[in-house]
């Protein structure tokens, strides 16, 4: 009887193909043991629930059904054990409804298991009357449970693999699957898509057939070690498309490792980033021009000027450079207008970068101050005559809007010699010379000279009264609030260095930070300034019993190769005792350049130890994405000159908004600076900037004026 049972099954499946294989065993062994109701379901990851693959009634297939496996004879069954009741199985699973709804007087369910042993489904007989003899139920069900189990493992692989084929299809990722041999046997639609090469093109290739040209074979040489020997390499890449263009990607290669260890298979991802890449030489054309003009702006202008003298070194070539401060500026815009005063410097900057030619070097360094390099094979007296023929350029009428504007210049110059020794010094010099010019009645050229040294000399004064103001510590330390600008809760302070002299006049912090700089003070002036803003943090947390955070700057020279100093940092923190998630650390985007990349270990130290590391002024240095995503940073701070140009300037405007955006992708949190008007800080919350700081706040204070002030705050 059962061997006849069994015959009529096997014809069954005989006949049954690929999917239809569970919609036709399941009838077969309905009929062959008279069940009411028979399935094959399969079981979730937490075998918790089942859904059935097939349903039988009364032999006929009906609609598959999902179920929860609490307080069922099902449990019992991915518990895996078989499981009979050959009755009264509504008195033993009370809560099981669905026996009840059915009207299920005995059960028969056994397990079903992949390769692994792990339980995947179960098969399960029902019945309405009790059962005499489940003997050979059970029987037939452990007969064939094995070739169940080998479908439903099967399907569930090719579920897999049509998932995992699916992912690859859809991928926007370029994806390249090599051999052992590095030769290309799979690539997928999207690197079709990006490389315009065609599956058929590449199978059998090396994927070198994408070499740019732009890396050396020793870059080649050393991701390919960093496979062997670490298993991936990830990095930025420049490849180059069928049809000749190249297009940069992030790439991330791994080797694919048998059983003994040894590498059968590389996959390669590969984004492109090119869209990144744009937006990224935006920032960085943005973050290094004017925004006004498209010149150069400061930075940008000394660093094209230092190759310059670097090239030049040998032969000997004069070189010049030229400063110009418009004369009466300020009254131009008050009589014109600031749109229109905008309008004459681009008119103006338009005619100098024409008069220099593709090959010269213009900058916009201030608001109404140009820089401009000159070059003369012919000796020093032609720069100085070149520097006239431009003076007279800048003295011809402007046309704007029909009308004709004459202005003039206070004009500085210098020349490069053996007494100079950079760009900056060279910058300085005619800086120099135009303030002398300006102070001796505007309207004038003026060349550096020994007369002028008397304010360099007036300079090394000022280095002088600033060392022995670091040794009897004289200076001082004021915070400035900073608030999130929803809510407007103050968050944190900006501590602020203040210097006042003997006579307690007031000595502008761009006064003497260059020269601090320049001479190597930082590292003993940040000391005391962090001595100081901890005991004011101490203090004020003690009396306002509520946690509140410092922001302290720090020069690039304040960052050791040891961590010598960044222990000390800590202890100061720790002297105080002071959580080290109350003390953010403020740097300059300079810090983040690839020169500067061992600066990494101090910063992830100290955002190891709990403090917080802001960018300060971003958008005026480097500005690489690709550095932000290396380096521990959490906060981003707007520099104050893209704020100030706010809500007006689009092209600020733009700037600002990607910063913000670009800041949210990376989960870092924005700061604007320099919030000076209802309006720019309206607009800062329009675009999403979280905290802000600026004279339309909170001017900076001293420390019993900030605990007025926020005695104040709090009351409010």
């Amino acid at each position: 009887m059962i061997d006849d049972k069994v015959r009529s099954i096997v014809r069954t499946l005989s006949e049954a193909k690929g999917r239809h294989f569970f919609e036709s065993i399941v009838p077969a062994l309905s009929n062959a043991i008279d069940a009411d109701y028979a399935y094959v379901a399969e079981l979730n990851d937490t075998l918790d629930h089942a859904t059935t693959l097939a349903l039988t009634a009364g032999g006929e297939l009906i609609d598959n059904i999902n179920y929860s496996l609490k307080d069922t004879p099902c449990a019992n069954v991915a518990d895996d054990s078989v499981c009979v009741h050959e009755c009264k199985i509504q008195n033993l699973y009370p809560q099981d409804q669905l026996l009840v709804e059915m009207g299920i007087e005995a059960y028969v369910g056994t397990p079903l298991f992949d390769s692994d042993g792990k339980v995947i489904g179960l098969v399960v007989a029902l019945y309405k009357q009790p059962l005499t003899n489940s003997g050979p139920i059970e029987s037939l069900f452990l007969l064939f449970a094995g070739l169940i189990s080998g479908e439903l493992e099967k399907r569930n692989k090719n579920q897999q693999l049509q998932l995992s084929q699916r992912v690859l299809d859809t991928s926007y990722d370029a994806i390249v699957v090599c051999d052992q041999n590095k030769l290309i046997n799979y690539v997928n639609p999207a690197f079709e898509q990006i490389t315009g090469y065609r599956l058929e093109e590449v199978l059998g290739r090396n994927p070198k057939l994408l070499n740019s040209g732009r890396q050396q074979d020793e870059f080649y040489t050393q991701m390919w070690r960093s496979i062997d020997e670490h298993g991936s390499w990830s990095g930025e890449i420049w490849n180059r498309r069928k049809d000749g263009r190249v297009y940069p990607s992030w790439l991330t290669i791994s080797s694919v490792l048998n059983s003994q260890g040894e590498a059968t298979h590389y996959t390669g991802i590969a984004h492109d980033i090119s869209a990144q890449k744009a937006f990224e030489e935006k920032i960085l054309f943005q973050a290094t021009h004017d925004l006004l003009t498209g010149l150069p702006n400061r930075a940008l202008f000394l660093e094209k000027l230092q190759e310059i003298l670097d090239r030049n070194a040998e032969t000997g070539q004069p070189i010049g450079v030229m400063i110009f401060n418009i004369d009466h500026f300020k009254l131009v815009n008050h009589t014109l207008g600031h749109h229109n005063g905008n309008q004459l410097l681009c008119r103006l900057a338009e005619r100098i970068s024409q008069a220099q030619g593709q090959d010269g070097l213009v900058g916009r360094t201030g608001g109404d101050e140009f820089a401009l390099l000159l070059q003369q094979r012919n000796g020093e007296p032609r720069l100085q005559q070149q520097a006239q023929n431009l003076q007279e350029l800048l003295r011809t009428p402007l046309s704007l809007h029909g009308q004709n504007h004459q202005l003039t210049a206070s004009i500085g110059l210098s020349i490069f010699d053996a007494n100079s020794s950079n760009a900056d010094e060279l910058i300085s010099h005619a800086t120099s010379a135009m303030e002398a010019a300006r102070n001796s009645g505007r309207n004038r050229l003026r060349l550096f000279d020994p007369q002028l040294r008397q304010q360099l000399e007036q300079r090394i004064q000022l280095r002088q009264r600033l060392h022995d103001a670091i040794e009897n510590e004289r200076f001082e330390v004021h915070y400035q609030p900073i608030i999130d600008l929803s809510s407007s809760k103050v968050i944190k302070c900006e501590a602020l260095i203040r210097w006042f002299d003997e006579h307690r006049q007031p000595v502008p912090p761009d006064r003497f930070i260059p020269i601090a700089e320049e001479f190597g003070y930082m590292p003993a002036i940040g000391q005391q300034v962090l001595e100081t803003a901890c005991r004011d943090l101490s203090h004020l947390q003690q009396r306002y019993e509520q946690p509140l955070q410092l922001a302290i700057n720090r020069s690039i020279q304040e960052f050791p190769f040891d961590h010598n100093r960044i222990d000390r940092w800590l202890d100061t923190i720790a002297a105080h005792q002071l959580d080290c998630g109350s003390i953010e650390f403020e740097i300059t985007e300079s810090l983040l350049a690839p020169e500067h990349d061992s600066y990494l270990q101090a910063l992830n130290r100290l955002k190891q130890a709990g403090c917080h590391i802001a960018i300060d002024d971003f958008g005026t240095g480097y500005s690489s994405l690709s550095y932000l995503q290396r380096f521990p940073v959490d906060l981003l701070k707007i520099d104050r000159a893209f704020v100030n140009a706010l809500p007006d300037d689009h092209q600020a405007h733009s700037l600002v908004a990607a910063i913000i955006a670009m800041a949210k992708a990376l989960n870092i949190k924005v700061v604007a600076e320099g919030i000076e008007t209802p309006e720019q800080r309206h607009a800062l919350v329009e675009m999403g900037c979280e905290y802000g700081q600026g004279f339309q706040i909170a001017r900076p204070m001293n420390l019993e004026k900030l605990e007025a002030f926020l005695d104040s705050y709090l009351e409010g």
